[in-house]
């Protein structure tokens, strides 16, 4: 499946033509280009303003001619005070034919995630969302083992020596985790089928090969 970034709003008629499955990609897109690249797909407006904000939790939206799937990956946030899991939020439009992912946020998932997606033979728009999302979903695993090997250390090291300054760590990396999991089980519960879209997208014929 094709995978197109669009720069500006006037890509979009272009690389819409033909009835091919293309994946369309905005990287940090401005309210104009994202609205103006929304209503080229023919997406409902209260779709576009919900891409417009991040910072939703994990939903599956159904409008009439399309859509909108919020979901999350995951990486790893660097900083001198020490490294934390970040969550990585990803904005799916979904149309016949057609996938808009919007994203505010460069990460080694998403890259990995995009190369799945070409790489596969996928044939309609579902199937390679499907595919997408399995590649986010296993982005989790690595930040949270990173995550629970720091938390067993400074467990340890704080009935040693309750420290502030770990005892503040402790505290930091708990609540980090506690987020991320409501996260997770959010998205479980989107994609068990709590929205009438998603039987859809959980189809047989959708569903990414072992």
């Amino acid at each position: 499946m094709k995978i197109l970034q669009i720069s500006q709003p006037s890509d979009a008629p272009a690389l819409l033509q033909g009835a091919e499955p293309i994946w369309l990609s905005l990287d940090s897109p401005t309210p104009e280009t994202l609205t103006a690249v929304g209503q080229e797909l023919g997406l409902d407006p209260l779709a576009i303003d919900d891409s417009i904000e991040f910072g939703q939790m994990p939903k599956l939206d159904d409008y009439p001619q399309s859509a909108l799937l919020v979901f999350y990956g995951a990486g790893i946030e660097e900083r001198e005070q020490g490294d934390l899991p970040r969550l990585i939020e990803v904005h799916f439009h979904v149309t016949e034919h057609v996938v808009l992912c919007v994203r505010r946020d460069d990460s080694d998932a998403i890259e990995r995630a995009e190369q799945r997606v070409a790489a596969d033979d996928v044939h309609n728009a579902q199937a390679a969302l499907l595919r997408f999302l399995d590649s986010l979903a296993a982005s989790f695993a690595p930040p949270l083992a990173h995550l629970e090997n720091e938390l067993d250390v400074l467990e340890d090291e704080v009935m040693r020596d309750p420290q502030t300054e770990m005892r503040q760590r402790l505290l930091e990396l708990k609540h980090s985790l506690v987020k991320i999991r409501q996260t997770i089980d959010r998205q479980r519960d989107v994609m068990a089928g709590h929205s009438p879209q998603a039987s859809t997208l959980s189809s047989p014929e959708n569903r990414p090969s072992a």
